[in-house]
């Protein structure tokens, strides 16, 4: 748009993707920078925590949460890649804010192994897809209803679809998967 000299986006299926740390430790561990690529589009963006505002005296309160908005591409294969440079945390809220009809599979690498449950906003534990012995693997995401995920072993690899505007937990559990 010249008159305003600026840049008017033409892409409706863009989203913010909001996730945060739900640990008690959000205020001090930093998990940042962390890394988004989507390999639909060949983009990689690397994010921050939000910037410490409170101070102590002279300096800063070292204090600052562990937020952390990005702009993503969503549609029919829209998938992100989330890479920690820190430890990931281990209670997260993942949410898709966007007026796109699409979502988008979220896929975190894990430093070491674990089981992890989505929890929806009802506060109801969404199974993970079965097992599939022809794959000799769990099921893969079919893209059928926000929180649908699956647990990949060995590569420690964690999925699960967002739709627009639905908010989930990912939390660790003590178990064993089968």
């Amino acid at each position: 748009m010249t008159k305003w000299n600026t840049y008017q986006c033409q892409n409706d299926e863009l989203a913010i993707l909001l996730f945060e740390s739900l640990d008690t430790d959000k205020w001090r561990r930093i998990a940042s920078p962390i890394s988004i690529s989507q390999a639909l589009i060949k983009s990689n963006t690397t994010i921050n925590s939000f910037m410490d505002h409170g101070w102590s005296g002279p300096q800063t309160s070292q204090l600052r949460l562990s937020r952390w908005p990005s702009i993503i591409q969503v549609g029919p294969k829209a998938e992100q890649h989330i890479a920690y440079t820190g430890t990931p945390p281990d209670n997260q809220r993942f949410k898709l804010i966007t007026d796109s009809i699409e979502g988008t599979i979220i896929t975190i690498k894990y430093p070491k192994s674990g089981v992890y449950n989505i929890v929806g906003l009802d506060g109801k534990t969404i199974s993970p897809n079965k097992w599939n012995d022809t794959l000799k693997g769990v099921n893969l995401i079919q893209r059928s209803y926000c929180g649908e995920n699956r647990y990949e072993g060995v590569v420690n690899l964690f999925q699960f679809y967002l739709t627009p505007n639905c908010l989930v937990k990912v939390i660790p559990i003590d178990a064993i998967a089968s």
